[in-house]
């Protein structure tokens, strides 16, 4: 069965290199530079101006010295600096196209404040709007409240957001303005019971049914909701002709500062009643309850409304001049949005970090006259050392009056930043589980800015980070309706507060839980931010509990697989709430030292069934505190384990457990020890044994289907070392052999000819033939070039090698009696095979060792490789080594922990490397430096016509690509980029779909 076979791969020949839509132009069209650094065009070159020779001896100006300075202070190289340039300048927005759509936003501007006047009509009355042609974008659960509207044309029209600081950052280019609803439409007790809400929607609705006529400035009109939270529907403008497909106007609401006094929205002020909410009865209500539940999200989504100006005139203020701030505020744009963290519900805005970056200015910790490198270090570096969870910071210059206190605001909300008013946090609806994304992608992003080996502006500026790729494990929980009943049960008053949105209310209960009951077993938990919704004013909004929730689990290695969860001591307080969380899975036990503690024990034999363990602690978590049954929880951490497995005619019902291989390869390990301890304890061995080296792929854990034993037990009878079956029973099962490397000591007694060697050698097999039988019992079979033994039910094949006998057979006598000493292709081969491969066997299995998924991946890759009938064209070696660097060079990842994660990342690995202009540097033990990485890169500019297509180098042969040197091909190679490019995006689309019963992991639909 072949697994993603791939189809027509010309239609989606790009689809990974159009992932990095931000890289500048420049460094896209790289193929298109010459040597000397200048782009080709068509016709004839220009003629150079000659310089004066004037010209080279004025001295240098204060600013290029400067430049200079900052350039050997600052980066890591010229290059870099260029980099950061080039991205900057394609990121912004330039000053031609900013005053078009400085133009295009004045004329709309002066539409909006022509607009007539409207009649009055009660609030439940929306019959004359959706007359129009509009379907009123918001949920109105109460249908009943009190309070008329009245359109009534904006008295100002603001410029708020980025677009009008100069912080606008391509491709999504908005601008931003907000209509000041006059007071003739608002009433004093307008703040209470969703009231201003309505009146708002309803405003925009009106102002959709006037601009959407406009057809000379305006090309279409559609709804979406500001940041995810729909209690804020906003409009999308979007302007005709060649202006539309750049950029686009978002219509919000304002209302006059002083209309609403601030203390009403403290955070633990009420706002929405709860006879109102639960009973939809508004009678007579006063402005201050206090034995209402406080709204502090419904406070802050008012406040937002009345302190966009305010908010926006102090962000231009202070970054005023403030050039290499600005430049360096793009450049965390661009961060976020390679990391998908800055689109959706509860994301991390580059708004919010524009903002961040004026408060480390305004606290002294950022400078003006810092460059652009600078700020950026700083800032992520100070994300990393924050901890707004706890204690929340403030752009409030003093907490004067009745100004709230930033405890107030920490005990309402998970992750607190508060405005220049004191009284707007802007990270009200951030999750706490984006923040901690948002500093593990800081302190990653920190790293890497420190290595030295690493290309640290790709890797941190350029590459994409999906969602998919980044986690070690994925689910989905499905039919989230059923969260409405469980908010409408346990979290009442965080769904009033939300205004009815089940999930915003249930979510940060089921991020507590599970962190609570996954522990040290996750590094990071995370909710993928789904994009905010898009659509035309004459249809319905999207449904409050539409679509899915996908969750990812970033694993830590040490605890992710332990199947027990212990407790504390029995009869403790602490015991009741351990019993408590856990349900009926909780047990006292009693452990080796002797204590009797509560614990949870999950199922597992195998290591694949271990490796899913947090997939049951998941499920039962969510069941026992959500209701969410175990159906409509998708977890697809081992959707390829199949692939893995022994086919049932191979297995042997009375054998050891196969899972997905791993214990059969452990199994065959300690044989193998058990055959090096036997090997060195024979007597009457003329030499002694130096080393047992296996080299096959199993000894690295990378053999797709590993070996089980084989037994002639019944079937077989042993003749000469020979199986011959008995009559009326089956031929005895066919056992791979396992080639393993016996270097044996060096002394003089060994000849000086290669041929007499390879006698002495085949001597040596003799010997240890008739030892192994005769000392250990072995079955054995020698040869001139090896020997079979056959142990446990295992086919070993050993070979006995000498150090020297390369050096002999480069010795080339010539006619004339002289000796040279080359590399011929016997030798080479023979380096390879008893030197390389043993010591490539050696590190790979210490690679297997730290991070136990690399076996498995590697397996995984050669299974799709296999798949696609391009496995021959490669080496075993080639392709455990493409998976070994992703796994030791993980930038800008964490190392894999997962083999489907190692197996996506090794396809993007494939999918994005251009082979013709990088080579592939597989760094062991962190023995190459920096300079070591420019001597390679430099050798292999100079000779890269003469190298092979694949040039894939380790530590240990830092200058020849031992592995790749005759194969794969150019067109191979060729075929393989194509298909990781087309298999990559399908596998990862399978794991994030919706859909439970249709997804075919194995077969391409």
């Amino acid at each position: 069965m072949m697994i993603l076979a791939a189809g027509d791969t010309s239609k989606e020949e790009s689809s990974i290199a159009g992932r990095e839509e931000l890289l500048p132009a420049s460094v896209r069209n790289e193929s298109n530079v010459t040597a000397n650094g200048d782009h080709d065009v068509e016709g004839p070159p220009k003629k150079v101006a000659r310089l004066s020779t004037t010209h080279f001896r004025k001295p240098l100006t204060n600013q290029e010295l400067n430049e200079l300075k900052e350039t050997e202070s600052l980066y890591k190289s010229n290059l870099f600096k260029l980099q950061v340039s080039e991205l900057i300048a394609e990121v912004s927005v330039k000053a031609k196209r900013q005053r078009t759509v400085e133009v295009y936003v004045n004329e709309l501007q002066k539409c909006l404040l022509k607009l007539s006047s409207s009649k009055s009509h009660k609030l439940i009355d929306q019959e004359w709007l959706t007359k129009r042609g509009v379907n009123i974008p918001l949920e109105q659960e109460p249908w009943e409240v009190k309070g008329n509207f009245k359109f009534v044309p904006p008295t100002h029209v603001h410029s708020v957001g980025s677009f009008s600081a100069g912080l606008s950052c391509k491709p999504h280019v908005h601008a931003d303005i907000a209509v000041e609803i006059p007071l003739e439409c608002l009433q004093e007790k307008d703040n209470l019971n969703h009231r201003y809400h309505r009146k708002r929607v309803l405003y925009l609705s009106f102002i959709a049914t006037k601009i959407v006529k406009l057809h000379s400035l305006v090309a279409s009109v559609n709804f979406t909701y500001h940041q995810g939270e729909h209690m804020k529907p906003i409009l999308v403008i979007t302007p005709p002709g060649k202006l539309g497909k750049h950029c686009a106007v978002r219509l919000h609401t304002c209302i006059p500062q002083d209309f609403f006094k601030f203390s009403r929205f403290s955070p633990s002020k009420n706002n929405v009643r709860s006879t109102w909410y639960k009973n939809g009865i508004e009678s007579e209500v006063t402005l201050v309850d206090h034995s209402e539940p406080a709204t502090p999200h419904y406070n802050n989504s008012l406040l937002m409304d009345m302190t966009h100006s305010k908010n926006t005139c102090f962000l231009q203020q202070t970054l005023e001049g403030a050039e290499s701030i600005q430049h360096a505020t793009l450049l965390l744009k661009v961060w976020l949005r390679q990391r998908d963290l800055d689109q959706g519900r509860g994301a991390f805005t580059g708004f919010v970090m524009s903002m961040f970056a004026a408060y480390l200015l305004r606290k002294g910790k950022l400078s003006r006259v810092m460059s652009s490198y600078q700020v950026v270090r700083i800032v992520l570096h100070e994300l990393v050392e924050a901890d707004w969870m706890n204690k929340g910071i403030s752009l409030a210059e003093t907490a004067e009056g009745s100004c709230p206190c930033l405890t107030e605001f920490d005990k309402a909300f998970d992750v607190v930043f508060v405005d220049v008013s004191g009284y707007v946090n802007f990270c009200a609806s951030l999750l706490c589980t984006t923040f901690l994304r948002v500093q593990h992608e800081a302190q990653l992003s920190m790293e890497h800015l420190n290595c030295n080996t690493a290309d640290s502006f790709h890797h941190i500026l350029m590459k994409k980070i999906p969602f998919a790729r980044k986690f070690d494990h994925l689910f989905r929980v499905e039919n989230i309706e059923l969260l409405s009943a469980v908010a409408q049960r346990q979290f009442s008053a965080q769904l009033m507060d939300r205004c009815g949105d089940a999930v915003s209310a249930v979510l940060p209960h089921v991020i507590k839980v599970l962190q609570q009951g996954l522990g040290k077993r996750v590094r990071l938990l995370d909710i993928k931010l789904e994009t905010t919704p898009k659509w035309c004013i004459d249809t319905c909004h999207p449904a409050l509990t539409r679509g899915s929730l996908a969750f990812g689990l970033l694993l830590n290695d040490e605890y992710a697989s332990s199947l027990l969860e212990r407790g504390p001591d029995a009869n403790t307080t602490m015991a009741e709430e351990f019993r408590e969380f856990w349900g009926e899975r909780a047990e006292l036990r009693r452990f080796q030292d002797g204590s009797i503690r509560e614990a949870v024990l999950w199922p597992g034999k195998t290591i694949a069934e271990k490796r899913v363990v947090c997939s049951h602690i998941v499920k039962h978590l969510l069941k026992m505190h959500f209701g969410v049954n175990e159906a409509s929880v998708i977890y697809r951490a081992d959707c390829l384990d199949a692939l893995l497995t022994l086919p049932l005619r191979y297995k042997d019902p009375e054998a050891l457990t196969y899972g997905t291989g791993e214990e059969a390869n452990v199994h065959l390990l300690r044989c193998f020890d058990m055959l090096t301890a036997q090997l060195r304890g024979l007597d009457d061995l003329p030499l002694t044994i130096t080393s047992v080296q296996g080299t096959s792929p199993a000894f690295r854990f990378t053999e797709v289907l590993p070996p089980v034993p084989s037994s002639t037990c019944g079937t077989a009878s042993i003749v000469d070392s020979v199986a011959v079956p008995r009559a009326n029973k089956p031929t005895p099962p066919w056992v791979p052999t396992m080639k393993v490397i016996v270097h044996m000591e060096g002394t003089g007694k060994w000849p000086e000819t290669a041929q007499a060697v390879r006698r002495v050698k085949a001597a040596f097999h003799l010997k240890l033939a008739a030892l192994l039988k005769e000392q250990c019992s072995l079955s054995c079979s020698a040869y001139p070039t090896h020997l079979d033994v056959f142990k446990d039910g295992f086919m070993f094949r050993l070979q006995v090698a000498y150090h020297r006998e390369i050096v002999l057979m480069k010795q080339i006598h010539g006619a004339d009696g002289t000796l040279r000493v080359r590399d011929t292709p016997a030798s080479v081969t023979l380096a390879r095979e008893t030197e390389d491969l043993p010591v490539l066997t050696t590190s790979l299995h210490g690679v297997q060792q730290q991070h136990n998924s690399y076996g498995t991946s590697c397996r995984l890759f050669k299974r799709w490789l296999s798949a696609q009938l391009l496995l021959d064209h490669f080496t075993e070696e080639t392709l455990d080594l493409l998976v070994a660097h992703v796994y030791l060079h993980s930038t800008p990842y964490t190392v894999p922990s997962s083999p489907i994660t190692g197996f996506l990342r090794v396809l993007n690995l494939v999918a994005t490397t251009d082979w013709k202009r990088h080579p592939v540097i597989v760094n062991f033990n962190d023995q190459l430096t920096s300079s070591d990485y420019a001597s390679i890169q430099e050798e292999f500019q100079a000779n890269r016509t003469t190298l092979p297509p694949m040039y894939l180098v380790t530590s240990y042969s830092a200058h020849a690509a031992t592995w790749t040197r005759h194969k794969p091909t150019v067109q191979i190679l060729h075929r393989f980029t194509q298909l990781a490019q087309v298999a990559l995006p399908v596998i990862e689309e399978q794991l994030m779909s919706e859909e439970v019963q249709n997804v075919d992991f194995k077969v391409q639909r």
